[in-house]
């Protein structure tokens, strides 16, 4: 989970770090997909620790070809197309991660994902896009939220969503709003600290 914004979005995606229903549509995963993927994780988890920039890049380069080779094989798997769009991302190739992100969308459409390529796009300096695309994953989360699927956790999230369509300012003053009626609600207690530690600025940079 990504520090200050544990809900939402998570950069670094393992297959046990994702909502069930979004990791593969495959009735029987490939394993051997499945340690290729797991392992482009850890390169992305420990890639802040290597000092050379060659060496980086060509780990960078490497999990980001491995992945190809499983959509390749499984067109359905997912999480490998979020974590090629992040290796894409951090290569700085924002225009291929966003076309990677497109592809994921149209075989599984899900408002966290419509959420990550709003700030791929916010990264690369398309505040226009960006913005319609949060405001697009709002009105997924309206609608998920309806169904007997939904958990707190989407709402969690969707309140976090709320930070980039309205504001820090204004969820601050709804949660504060919310804690006069119910003070003793832990959950909202801890969102107001998490949202409070929250820097939009620092949270796009490193995604």
């Amino acid at each position: 989970m990504h520090a200050n914004f544990p809900a939402l979005y998570n950069n670094d995606l393992s297959n046990d770090s994702i909502r069930n229903d979004f990791l593969y549509n495959t009735k029987k995963p490939n394993k051997d997909l499945i340690i290729i993927n797991d392992n482009a994780v850890k390169v992305l988890q420990e890639i802040n620790s290597v000092s050379d920039l060659k060496i980086k890049e060509s780990l960078l380069n490497k999990a980001m070809n491995d992945l190809t080779k499983v959509i390749q094989i499984d067109s359905n798997f997912y999480v490998a197309y979020i974590n090629k769009a992040t290796i894409l991302r951090r290569l700085g190739k924002y225009k291929e991660s966003i076309e990677v992100q497109q592809v994921l969308l149209k075989r599984k459409k899900t408002p966290e994902e419509i959420f990550g390529l709003g700030v791929t796009y916010e990264k690369s300096g398309n505040l226009k896009l960006a913005n319609e695309k949060y405001k697009e994953a709002l009105a997924e989360y309206d609608k998920y939220l309806k169904t007997p699927r939904a958990t707190s956790q989407d709402m969690i999230n969707k309140q976090f969503l709320m930070i980039f369509i309205q504001g820090k300012d204004k969820v601050l003053k709804q949660i504060n709003s919310q804690l006069k009626k119910n003070p003793d609600n832990t959950e909202l207690l801890m969102n107001k600290i998490i949202i409070e530690e929250f820097n939009r600025r620092e949270f796009v940079s490193s995604f």
